[in-house]
């Protein structure tokens, strides 16, 4: 069954439906195969027309399950929001106080490794 965003028609509502939902505009920009700058052009327009998405939202807190193995399970929506889908790789940084799951491609921009 196809999600809202892949029936769209054009890149345009694509990118609209996608900011709407709250992703980051580099995240979106990755997933449709565009630049950060076309998303961020196609979202000015927008707002100048006065079609204007809601405010991703950050910081979001959401649940996770530990698994009796020590799996940890994440929402699908909470993937989504940085880029990963389910069966995506992805990195976990351990610190002393947090744990932050990236897709490899920001890791490799954030922590230069």
């Amino acid at each position: 069954m196809a999600t809202k965003t892949e029936s769209a028609t054009s890149k345009a509502e694509q990118i609209r439906d996608l900011a709407a939902r709250g992703m980051p505009r580099k995240v979106i920009a990755g997933r449709l195969d565009v630049s950060e700058n076309h998303v961020n052009s196609s979202l000015s327009r927008d707002r100048a027309s006065g079609r204007i998405p809601p405010t991703p939202r950050t910081g979001v807190v959401e649940g996770v399950v530990v698994g009796p193995d020590g799996a940890l399970t994440v929402s699908a929506s909470a993937l989504e929001n940085i880029g990963l889908r389910p069966g995506d790789d992805a990195v976990l940084v351990v610190t002393r106080s947090e744990v932050l799951i990236m897709s490899p491609a920001t890791a490799l921009k954030k922590l230069s490794i």
